[in-house]
């Protein structure tokens, strides 16, 4: 068995700090099935108070969008915890970005899957990209998981650093 990332693998060169209840999801193909162990985002939070939690997601594909939910990880809490805060070490100043790996474990067939990456609060964590690209918002208001018939679903001309561990 190997291991491989699937998604974007690289930090991208531009911050952007989306509103709370945003899930950023990007389309990944799977040659050959396999077994997603986490999907991580390179991320930073503006601060701790205003990121409640952070989620990821696997959802299924439908004539090339988002559509229903497969998997998804446990909030992750962020508001109190620092551990995505500015409030780093006394006179070093912010926590550094990061990947931010979140447990999923889903044995996927071979097929296309949207992988997503969001949080709950006010705000969002900052998340890097690339220009170009058909990365996608979904806007949940709460920024928890459910089928996509219950968000708002806007095209982004990006590439967000999100990608998936897959064992095959």
């Amino acid at each position: 068995m190997a291991h491989s990332y699937i998604g974007y693998n690289v930090i991208g060169g531009t911050q952007e700090t989306p509103g709370g209840g945003v899930i950023a999801v990007k389309q990944v193909v799977l040659a050959s099935p396999g077994f997603l162990a986490a999907i991580s985002a390179y991320i930073q939070n503006p601060n701790a108070d205003t990121v409640i939690a952070v989620r990821a997601g696997v959802f299924t594909d439908s004539a090339g969008q988002p559509d229903v939910v497969m998997a998804m990880s446990e909030p992750a809490p962020a508001a109190g915890t620092n551990f995505l805060g500015e409030d780093g070490p006394a006179g070093v100043g912010p926590w550094p970005s990061r990947w931010l790996h979140l447990p999923i474990g889903i044995y996927l067939p071979a097929g296309t899957y949207w992988i997503g990456f969001g949080a709950a609060g006010s705000n969002g964590p900052i998340m890097v990209y690339d220009a170009g690209g058909s990365d996608r918002f979904l806007g949940t208001a709460i920024g928890w998981l459910a089928d996509v018939g219950r968000y708002t679903n806007v095209a982004k001309s990006r590439t967000y650093s999100i990608r998936a561990s897959l064992l095959q």
